[in-house]
């Protein structure tokens, strides 16, 4: 495990399986549906979707270590540009991963909704997944992870290039400010070198204690997120097999 994370994700959808496998509720014709289902186009594409989302959760486990000073000889070293970049990849990363748990979704219930056409938001109005537990486990959650305000900012990234995080805004440009004190073409009263040396130093401290507070700030949400994955999976995992329950009479 890294980041407190398990090194997989999708674990909670098979298990669902096997329980209701095991269960009273579904005969032994049920199973044997399932299981050659597996087998099926519709089978492997849920399974290919699910193998898909425990590798994005890989990377972001990555993601989440570049908030982490990097270590350079006895030192350690982070520029608020890593900083920048580690926040632009982990809210990419995350919306992505919200639209895969959606395609899933989508492959389970057997929508059919080609791949380029899922929208996380068009799933959830869906007939059949609207009277499933989904909806509920998405509103559950919804708030903690600030998922409107998430999208917003992967917006921004993406449309405009910016984040939204005010304190990595504010150092950026404070750190601009200083440089522009000793080396702006437009000042003819620059700082002396010492002074430049000594208030970069202090501004190093603030960065690293800022990249500290930004990367709890995150693993803690995506801690949730995965909480959440958990219990979507497990109810899709349980969906899997009801899907199987009325042809086996």
């Amino acid at each position: 495990m890294s980041n407190g994370l398990p090194d997989s994700i999708i674990g909670e959808y098979f298990n669902a399986i096997a329980k209701a496998l095991e269960s009273a509720t579904y005969g032994k014709e049920t199973a044997i549906l399932f299981r050659r289902g597996l087998g099926g186009e519709h089978g492997f594409d849920s399974l290919r979707s699910l193998v898909q989302i425990d590798s994005l959760h890989k990377e972001i486990r990555i993601v989440l270590r570049g908030f982490e000073p990097r270590n350079v000889g006895f030192f350690k070293a982070l520029i608020v540009e890593e900083l920048i970049l580690s926040v632009k990849f982990y809210v990419i990363s995350w919306t992505t991963l919200l639209d895969m748990l959606a395609g899933l979704v989508n492959k389970v219930f057997n929508l059919g909704f080609a791949d380029t056409d899922v929208k996380f938001d068009l799933i959830l109005r869906n007939k059949h997944v609207v009277t499933s537990d989904l909806p509920a486990i998405f509103k559950k959650y919804s708030k903690a992870l600030d998922m409107k305000a998430v999208k917003r900012h992967r917006n921004e990234i993406v449309h405009r290039g910016r984040i939204m995080d005010e304190e990595v805004k504010n150092f950026y440009e404070a750190q601009n400010v200083l440089r522009a004190k000793r080396y702006s073409l437009l000042k003819s009263n620059h700082i002396s070198e010492e002074e430049y040396k000594k208030e970069c130093a202090k501004q190093t401290e603030i960065l690293f204690e800022l990249a500290s507070r930004e990367k709890a700030t995150y693993e803690a949400h995506y801690n949730t997120t995965v909480e959440m994955i958990a219990e979507v999976l497990s109810s899709l995992g349980q969906k899997a097999i009801e899907l199987h329950k009325p042809k086996a009479i």
